[in-house]
């Protein structure tokens, strides 16, 4: 006999005990006395999970990785119970309570369908879990288009933080690029079985990041076969012209085509399974330029060419082992490669002088997860993983097509008519990266976690200027494109090695009326760099001092050269989480978060050059710069309304310190040549308000509505700002202004119904600085500017849409795709003039007279992306 009912037993208890797999556990007990019941087998159904209650009947099974599963529970002399439905998602606890009644009729079976419990009762700080189907859902093209639609996140920055201070992290090891701080291998929607974002106080298993964590764990195979493959094409619709080139319909202009498929291996089916993914992907773009003329300054064929086009390819494969009952073993490997171009309002007409840029990346991670007990597991992860960037506008610098550099000149307000960008940059960094993690439940009130992990980098950049060819004498020849000497400024080579180790512990204390997190964190910096010994003479490759005359580059560097200082740091973590009824959640956090800089600000101009000029010519960077810091506090209130309406309102405060900017300038032993240095001096806070109302997806309905108030303020948007200025005359900084990403309110609502979802997005305008134009068509002048960042950008708005209608035959789903992007074709102006404060129109255009180029105040790149429409097919078996 077999009875389905519908029971309100699940209760997801959350906390961030940071990894890629959750926790279930509840307690069992008898129905008709209410007895605890011990020794009952419970089962993860389709998986070798599982564990038997205790005497006191409560039970718990770790290392659980996130999905939607079947639990039973059996005994003797009990009908077998089992409960549909059960999300587990990873860093959290699902709670899942058996009530069994006494064997009446034998084989007789309970089902139960869990229902999700809407508020998090453990949950100690700010976080948002999208899933796979959600993702599949929602308008959005890449990972970054989710992250964006999270609350206090404002273009990529969260909670005010700088870019570069958010660590990346897939599968439980961290994949951010030491030297820029961004995401190393980009993950494609299609691979991201759950991504996690954490924007406020996080555990102490996380290093090296003061803003946030995204945590992504990728896609497993599937036990059966399956597969999906899955195109569209695309072009923009717009009415408006300051657009060019996007006045006729392409239907290719825009491109897009996947393919997955996973299952279980050959051979292996019960122990083995793999997971593929490709994609390619390729648009034109939404700015265009015209070939009006060529590099070398001949007339063009007037052709309409794309200067924002964007080609790419990514692929993945999984592969997982069960070893033994209690050992599994995964491989991942990740790779993209893109090939793109920034648009440059100068080259509009000159197109093809503008840079070629390239970045692409890999990803090997292999993972080790041995259950010891059921009590305690741990996982060994290794990675290797490797970013490269590069642009030129000709691959060899030799190239007979690079023409001088006063072939690019042109007057003001013009477009160039000729000449080509003539730098050459090449870098690239490969880190490899071992993390051990062991977890243990002791007792029924601590989950202990601790962990050590190293990080040794391998960092190459190689940057010259292409100038005119000289000969031995000096003089300068007919021209031929040559590569300056590596002792000169504007040629900079280096190949450095620094490490980081780290270690964590921490505790989740499960009180009865009270959940409490605490950890703490060590981490070790070797830069393996070194500092000037005398920052009055950084010249030494420019042996002036006749004593020196002789001595050769090492002798020189020993005598100018400081080994940099290794940094230690640790950081406490804390966090409680308060029930106050059984739909309200007090959650309060602190903690301390470092985070070494972005390491393109420890290594820039390796060997110290300063040109001999008058004033302030260049920036050096600085291997001893200390770690930047912040310290983290937030209070919030998790409140349920019905059993699918739920609300979480966090109050914030973030004090940071330590950012990187510049020194002040530094008089070298030459008279009037001055230089500055990356220091840590900038400092930052933020404070503000998070909303948050969630209708949960149930009947295919769902609703999320997310608010920021925010206000970050700081001494510079950027580390160069205060050497800017200074090469610009203005005074030093001396308070706080709105950062470039200070959005006083940003709202996003997501709509998801069925196959359909929309998303609508508000932002307030962001800050810029205003400038008087003054002067006339003969004498111009730019007055001294006001207050720095004092006005505000218009406000945008954006609305974007996805719907699918599906069609099965057979075993198969044949959908069909319509995706609108900027429904509504917005001209949301993100850029504006700054005397203005508009993308339509400026003074600076009387000003410029009759010799400005017609085309040159029409601005196409201070608006966002016009409306776009995408059609496809995909077919799933």
């Amino acid at each position: 006999m077999r009875k389905s009912f519908l029971l309100f037993i699940l209760f997801p208890v959350v906390y961030l005990f940071a990894g890629t797999t959750g926790k279930i556990t509840g307690r069992v007990v008898d129905l008709t006395t209410g007895e605890l019941l011990p020794f009952v087998n419970v089962v993860v159904e389709g998986t070798n999970l599982g564990a038997a209650t205790d005497i006191d009947g409560y039970y718990f099974i770790l290392n659980v990785p996130p999905g939607e599963y079947t639990l039973s529970a059996s005994m003797i002399g009990y009908n077998r119970m089992r409960v549909e439905g059960v999300r587990v998602s990873f860093d959290f606890t699902s709670v899942c309570n058996f009530e069994l009644t006494p064997t009446i009729l034998e084989g007789e079976e309970i089902v139960v369908v869990a229902e999700r419990e809407i508020i998090r009762p453990d949950l100690t700080s700010s976080l948002a879990v999208v899933g796979a189907d959600d993702i599949e859902t929602m308008p959005v093209q890449n990972f970054r288009d989710v992250l964006n639609l999270q609350a206090g996140i404002v273009k990529g920055h969260i909670r005010g933080g700088r870019s570069g201070e958010v660590a990346y992290l897939i599968d439980g090891i961290s994949v951010t690029d030491a030297y820029s701080g961004d995401i190393a291998v980009e993950v494609d929607n299609s691979a991201i079985q759950e991504l996690q974002v954490v924007s406020g106080t996080f555990n102490a298993e996380y290093g090296q990041a003061m803003s946030g964590i995204v945590n992504i764990v990728t896609k497993e195979g599937s036990r059966k076969y399956s597969g999906q493959v899955s195109s569209w094409i695309g072009d923009y619709l717009t009415a408006d012209e300051n657009f060019t080139g996007l006045n006729k319909l392409n239907i290719l202009q825009n491109k897009n085509l996947q393919s997955t498929i996973s299952g279980p291996l050959p051979f292996l089916k019960k122990r083995g399974s793999f997971f593929v993914t490709t994609r390619y992907y390729y648009s034109d773009g939404w700015l265009y330029g015209k070939r009006e003329f060529t590099p070398q300054g001949e007339p063009g064929d007037d052709k309409v060419v794309p200067m924002n086009f964007y080609n790419k390819i990514f692929a993945q494969g999984k592969l997982s082992l069960q070893l033994k009952e209690n050992i599994e073993l995964n491989y991942s490997y990740f790779t993209d490669h893109a090939k793109y171009k920034t648009y440059d309002h100068y080259f509009k007409y000159n197109p093809d002088g503008d840079f070629n840029r390239s970045k692409s990346g890999y990803n090997h991670q292999l993972t080790f997860t041995h259950m010891i007990s059921p009590k305690t597991f741990y996982t060994l992860n290794a990675a290797r993983f490797y970013s490269e960037y590069k642009h030129y506008v000709y691959e060899d610098p030799y190239d007979p097509r690079y023409v001088h550099p006063d072939l690019l000149t042109a007057p003001a307000y013009s477009f160039a008519q000729g000449g080509t960008k003539m730098q050459n940059f090449t870098r690239w960094s490969k880190t490899t990266a071992g993390k051990l993690d062991i977890t243990s439940q002791i007792g029924s009130s601590n989950e202990v976690k601790g962990g050590i992990e190293t990080r040794f980098h391998n960092l190459f950049l190689h940057e010259f200027d292409i100038v005119p060819k000289r000969t031995e004498t000096g003089e300068i020849v007919p021209f031929e494109p040559d590569i300056p000497d590596i002792t000169a400024p504007n040629h900079n080579r280096y190949n450095k090695k620094p490490y980081e180790l780290s270690c964590y512990l921490q505790d989740k204390i499960e009180l009865k009326d009270m959940i409490v997190n605490l950890g703490i964190r060590y981490d070790y910096f070797e830069p393996n760099g070194v500092v000037l010994a005398d920052p009055s003479d950084p010249n030494i490759n420019d042996p002036w001092k006749p004593e020196h005359k002789d001595m050769t580059l090492e002798e020189r560097e020993e005598i100018w050269w400081k080994k940099a200082s290794s940094k230690t740091q640790i950081s406490p973590r804390f966090g409680v989480a308060y029930p106050i009824t059984d739909r309200g959640v007090i959650h309060f956090s602190y903690g301390h978060f470092l985070q070494i800089p972005p390491f393109e600000y420890l290594y820039k101009n390796p060997e110290f050059e300063v040109p001999k000029t008058s004033g302030i010519s260049t920036i050096l960077g600085n291997t001893d710069l200390d770690a930047q810091r912040t310290v983290m506090y937030e209070i919030g209130l998790q409140q349920a309304f019905t059993d699918d309406i739920a609300t979480d309102v966090t109050l914030f405060y973030r004090d940071i310190r330590n950012w990187v900017g510049t020194s002040p300038e530094i008089n070298t032993v030459i008279p009037g040549t001055k230089y500055v240095k990356y220091i840590n001096k900038d400092y930052a806070n933020v404070r503000g308000i998070t909303f948050s109302l969630d209708k949960y997806r149930i009947d295919k309905f769902g609703v999320s509505l997310d608010y920021t108030y925010q206000i970050a303020e700081g001494t510079s948007s950027n580390p160069d700002d205060a050497f800017n200025d200074a090469r610009a005359g203005r005074e030093p900084r001396k308070e706080v202004i709105p950062l470039n990403w200070d959005q006083s309110h940003t709202f996003n609502l997501s709509i998801l119904f069925g196959n359909a979802g929309l998303i609508f997005r508000y932002g307030s305008g962001l800050p810029y600085t205003p400038w008087i134009v003054q002067g006339t068509r003969v004498g111009r002048t730019l007055a001294t500017g006001l207050k720095e960042n004092s006005e505000r950008r218009p406000t945008t708005i954006t609305a974007d849409f996805n719907y699918s209608y599906d069609i099965k035959i057979g075993k198969s789903t044949v959908s069909f795709i319509i995706r609108i992007l900027n429904i509504f074709d917005t001209r949301n102006e993100e850029g504006v003039f700054t005397d203005t404060g508009r993308a339509t129109y400026t003074l600076e255009e009387r000003i410029a007279g009759a010799d400005a180029s017609p085309e040159w105040f029409i601005r196409p790149d201070f608006y966002s992306e016009p409306r776009q429409i995408q059609v496809g097919m995909s077919v799933r078996f």
